[in-house]
């Protein structure tokens, strides 16, 4: 599901697939291991995450350090069981904030509410790999 990309991983730092390489990932690389997400929440990078119920929608596009405790504050008030569908190396805070800005209006149009989006993890992945390619 998630693409793989060549510059990946460091020692705990892998994305889907289990393919490893050097350190730093680079920008919107998928990082969907517990054991990545957790190196970078130490490290303080940040992820571009979709958080949801199911793959069809709707998801929430947001960034944090700690996706898994962003993952359980959403539940707290969400009556559907959540998961992190998909989470992207984003580096430090405003180039993070940059790139969820860029989402959140690429995407404006399918807006429910706050930073909830009525559409399916595909369309989030596409407009991803769109932003990364037009920063590169």
């Amino acid at each position: 599901m998630a693409e793989q990309h060549p510059d990946l991983g460091k020692a705990c730092f892998q994305v889907a697939g289990g393919e490893k390489g050097p350190w730093p990932p680079t920008l919107g690389q998928p990082v969907n291991d517990p054991c990545s997400l957790g190196s970078l929440a130490r490290l303080g990078a940040l992820v571009v995450y979709a958080i949801g119920a199911r793959e069809d929608g709707p998801i929430k596009i947001g960034i944090t350090s700690d996706v898994v405790s962003r993952l359980s504050a959403l539940q707290t008030g969400n009556w559907q069981q959540l998961s992190v569908l998909s989470a992207h190396f984003a580096g430090a805070r405003a180039t993070a904030a940059k790139i969820e800005a860029a989402l959140h209006g690429r995407l404006a149009h399918r807006s429910m509410v706050g930073e909830w989006f009525d559409l399916p993890l595909s369309a989030f992945h596409c407009a991803m790999r769109e932003l990364v390619n037009v920063n590169r």
